[in-house]
């Protein structure tokens, strides 16, 4: 609510030698009124309704003093204007000073909300591994119960159980390095991502023993991304300027593919597999959309900022990292003819170079936004479409970390070069 204290002097103004004293007198007797009145209604914690009745009783003494008996008439109609306006002035200050209250009460309560709602990642101290090697990859399988680690050619393979992590064997798949590993959620499969374009789909069974089950090859440039959607049906690989697109179901086959004019920055596939996002060096965002068994360009939007991170946080809505502090929210609309943006979020953020391995990530069943800047792993809890943002943030020592998380967001495994080991990190709310 906004009070015009210069309209209620104007009108004071225009009352004086027009009308009696006596009406001037309950005219700003209504008038005062009604401000506490809206004021009360305002203001829903009760120790500051009592404040605010007593000052407003205050009030009252000070204009049955003004207005009745002190002074005589004509007394009362030299000095009218000046006790109306100081009674004015106080009127205005007090409400800057409840505004002022309310907002500190309002500070306050989100202050307990965010401690109440913290969580955190814990580092186990049981699951360490020393791994001399430079990590490249790291993923867990469908089941969390295995993870796989690329070194170079060579990929690793540990057995989590029991929030123990065991080393369980060694393997070389290709004479190229793996870029990037996914799971296939709904069976028991692993995509690897190679440097020169390759894909390379291997069962966990079989790469004990370093076989695979099918080869696929779209790319003749480095492969930077790989993902599933929730029933592993379709699976998209991304290079610098080309998403490839692949349909999963006795074995996967090329479906479609899509290449960018400008070199891609970061992209994103809804749960259901019918909706992908691009964000490019253009500074626009890209919508692609299913349609029949192909795929089509659906909206092209100039974003003027460089997207370093986007994500799907469900099948018709997703967030981007646009800039410092900032994430925007974006939706779907008109029956998902078009996304627009429907809010900002300011967020503490401690950099704004997202990272090209570790794609901005969602765990839908824990709210949380997952996005690495150069050194340091942010996780932001999103709530009430999206309306309040907790944050929790891991620091390494150089940009060189690999992490992944298992499919719920309960445990995350890292590698860094600083303490050159394996670690698991566990979920607390």
């Amino acid at each position: 609510m906004i009070i015009n204290y210069n309209q209620l002097k104007k009108q004071n103004n225009q009352i004086d030698g027009i009308a009696l004293n006596q009406l001037k007198n309950q005219w700003l007797k209504n008038r005062i009124k009604t401000v506490f009145n809206i004021l009360d209604v305002q203001i829903a914690r009760f120790d500051f309704q009592l404040q605010l009745r007593k000052i407003y009783n205050n009030f009252n003494l000070r204009l049955e003093y003004y207005l009745n008996g002190c002074f005589n008439q004509q007394a009362l109609s030299y000095c009218y204007n000046y006790n109306v306006n100081q009674i004015l002035i106080s009127i205005k200050n007090t409400f800057i000073i409840m505004q002022t209250k309310t907002l500190s009460l309002q500070e306050e309560c989100n202050q307990g909300l965010q401690e109440k709602q913290q969580f955190t990642y814990q580092a186990l101290e049981q699951a360490q591994l020393i791994q001399n090697q430079q990590c490249n990859f790291l993923a867990f399988d469908y089941t969390s119960t295995q993870i796989l680690a690329s070194f170079g050619t060579i990929l690793k393979a540990y057995l989590f159980i029991n929030e123990q992590l065991i080393f369980i064997s060694i393997f070389q798949i290709t004479n190229s390095r793996v870029t990037c590993i996914e799971n296939l959620k709904q069976c028991n499969l692993f995509i690897f991502a190679m440097l020169n374009g390759q894909i390379q789909i291997s069962s966990s069974v079989g790469m004990n023993q370093g076989k695979y089950i099918q080869k696929l090859r779209d790319h003749v440039s480095p492969i930077y991304h790989l993902q599933s959607n929730k029933n592993s049906d379709s699976i998209i690989s991304c290079d610098d300027w080309k998403v490839s697109f692949f349909i999963k179901q006795s074995q996967a086959q090329y479906s479609y593919s899509y290449t960018n004019n400008i070199r891609i920055c970061a992209v994103s596939f809804n749960e259901i597999g019918d909706k992908l996002i691009i964000s490019d060096y253009n500074k626009d965002i890209i919508a692609l959309v299913k349609r029949g068994t192909g795929w089509i360009k659906l909206q092209n939007f100039h974003l003027g900022k460089l997207g370093h991170g986007i994500s799907f946080i469900g099948n018709d809505s997703f967030m981007v990292q646009e800039a410092f502090k900032t994430l925007g929210y974006y939706k779907f609309v008109n029956q998902g003819q078009e996304f627009k943006r429907q809010r900002e979020l300011k967020i503490q953020s401690y950099g704004n170079w997202g990272s090209r391995k570790f794609n901005q990530r969602y765990i839908k069943i824990k709210q949380i936004l997952i996005n690495k800047d150069g050194i340091s792993l942010n996780f932001m809890k999103i709530q009430d479409d999206p309306y309040f943002v907790t944050e929790f943030q891991l620091q390494f020592h150089d940009s060189s970390t690999q992490v992944a998380l298992n499919e719920n967001g309960s445990y995350l495994v890292t590698w860094d070069n600083f303490t050159q080991s394996i670690k698991i990190y566990k979920y607390f709310d």
